[in-house]
């Protein structure tokens, strides 16, 4: 079985958590950022589809999130 960990799979990984799974996307940034500290198995191209994520869809750090 064959693995994406292309910027691109990460990307709408992020994307799934985000949109389908409402979660809020600066706090599951700030878990990849110590976990990208912490566990050297993670996938650090996820830090940088967060990034591209929050860039693309103009979130800024101050926007109100819907519960």
């Amino acid at each position: 079985m064959e693995h994406d960990f292309s910027l691109q799979a990460c990307i709408e990984s992020v994307g799934f958590e985000i949109e389908n799974l409402h979660r809020n996307v600066f706090e599951e940034y700030g878990r990849a950022l110590v976990r990208a500290k912490q566990d050297p198995f993670f996938n650090k191209t996820m830090i940088k589809a967060y990034e591209q994520y929050i860039a693309e869809h103009g979130i800024k750090w101050n926007d109100k999130q819907e519960d």
